[in-house]
């Protein structure tokens, strides 16, 4: 359930196994990018009781203590919707005080339904998560059409069956694989409308407890691989968690920001990398390809994700961003090249490319040559302004080289991912992306 820029007031109290709680009266706002703000108004009287440790958090305001959690109920009047939740690690990012104390408390994520009593209650079963877009890419499926006009009247037969899941990764871990979940037209007929629609999920079961670390931690992984795949910045738009110590089979939401600021917008077939059907028999090889480059080079792929999603219009950042993100790759893939200039480093990035740079991009010897008096220039200052034409300066054609590291990177990941040169051939060639191939 997507909760975003949707309030909920109602009472909220700290659970505890010793006395009984004292609830007060406030409201939730889940705003964009599902940041997670609690506020409510307490006479000092009733704030020491709910909250007798508060000065010392309020003391510690360079290290502050989170409060664990705090569970509650809350009504949407918009809605007329009743929803429970439960607030973990909250911190205090608004106060106010005179003769009554106004606060406002952060969490770093909430749980909707469930409601515990020790934050070491929550140990996850299983989990399920959609990302923006990926409908858009699967291609494939389970409906079939027959019919069409007859003499006097139009008659048509859509059959639809459920495709199976499609298995990503097993192993004594876990298990993750996508689900196509469908919402069946006996609770979609409207008037004169009929509709049965699919929806495709990634879902995890987990052979043992886990914990919600564990999921965000997929969570992101899985949703930076869609981002590459789509060329533009997708978000995670639902996530449904289950809890061992729960017999209800109700799904909890689990809610959290990702804090992606450049959004998916007007996402098409033109913008994908690879449609699903191009690597069907692949893309499981693919999936866990991604999870092992992130055992290789995530501090790489974790500065490339950040320029996609928060740096994008800083161009003389994203550029030294950008060689940096080649070099903490080409380190990381050659340990004992440390005495290697950067300008080789790239050089041999490129060489590594062999016959797709030949049938692509061509890069010569005098990218690197002036990618590196770029840098230089603006890490080191004046000392090579001589060596530099004006126009090589211009933001215009510094955005000129981003795209091109840029697309150095993707290839390098394209390889990486075990797609073969004939594959990455073609999709280089086939289409001309505003911030993919080009």
């Amino acid at each position: 359930m997507n909760l975003q820029n949707q309030s909920y007031t109602g009472y909220w109290y700290i659970p505890s196994k010793e006395i009984k709680p004292t609830k007060w009266y406030g409201t939730v706002h889940v705003k964009e990018n599902n940041q997670i703000v609690l506020e409510f108004v307490l006479s000092r009287e009733d704030l020491n009781i709910c909250f007798p440790n508060l000065n010392d958090v309020l003391n510690k305001n360079n290290n502050q203590v989170s409060i664990p959690f705090i569970c509650g109920y809350g009504k949407n009047i918009n809605k007329n919707d009743d929803l429970g939740f439960t607030l973990l690690d909250l911190v205090i990012v608004g106060y106010s005080s005179s003769g009554l104390v106004s606060l406002k408390l952060e969490a770093k994520s909430a749980l909707t339904y469930y409601h515990i009593d020790d934050p070491k209650d929550l140990l996850i079963s299983s989990a399920m998560t959609k990302f923006d877009g990926l409908d858009t890419w699967m291609d494939k499926n389970g409906f079939k059409i027959e019919g069409g006009k007859q003499e006097k009247q139009y008659s048509t037969n859509i059959n639809y069956d459920q495709p199976d899941s499609i298995e990503l990764l097993n192993n004594e871990f876990v298990k993750i694989y996508f689900y196509f979940r469908t919402i069946s037209p006996a609770f979609s007929v409207k008037g004169s409308h009929a509709t049965i629609t699919q929806s495709l999920h990634v879902n995890f079961e987990f052979r043992s407890p886990n914990t919600l670390e564990t999921i965000m931690y997929y969570n992101e992984k899985i949703q930076n691989l869609f981002t590459f795949i789509f060329s533009r910045p997708t978000q995670r738009i639902d996530s449904q968690i289950k809890i061992i110590n729960y017999t209800d089979s109700t799904a909890s939401d689990l809610i959290y920001s990702d804090n992606v600021q450049n959004k998916l917008n007007d996402l098409s077939n033109w913008n994908f990398i690879f449609s699903f059907s191009e690597v069907e028999d692949n893309f499981p090889f693919i999936f866990q390809n991604w999870l092992r480059l992130y055992n290789d080079y995530e501090p790489a792929l974790d500065q490339y994700f950040d320029n996609l999603y928060f740096n994008y219009g800083h161009i003389i950042s994203r550029f030294i961003s950008t060689l940096s993100i080649l070099e903490i790759y080409f380190s990381r893939k050659f340990p004992e090249s440390e005495k290697l200039g950067l300008k080789k480093k790239i050089d041999q990035l490129i060489l590594d490319l062999g016959e797709i740079n030949t049938q692509t991009f061509q890069f010569e010897t005098s990218f690197s040559e002036e990618v590196i008096l770029i840098r230089k220039y603006y890490v080191h200052g004046n000392q090579v302004k001589s060596k530099l034409e004006d126009y090589m300066l211009s933001k215009e054609y510094i955005s000129k080289h981003i795209r091109s590291l840029e697309n150095l990177f993707k290839t390098i990941l394209l390889i990486e991912l075990g797609l073969s040169e004939n594959e990455i051939i073609k999709f280089i060639k086939r289409k001309c992306w505003c911030s993919g191939f080009n």
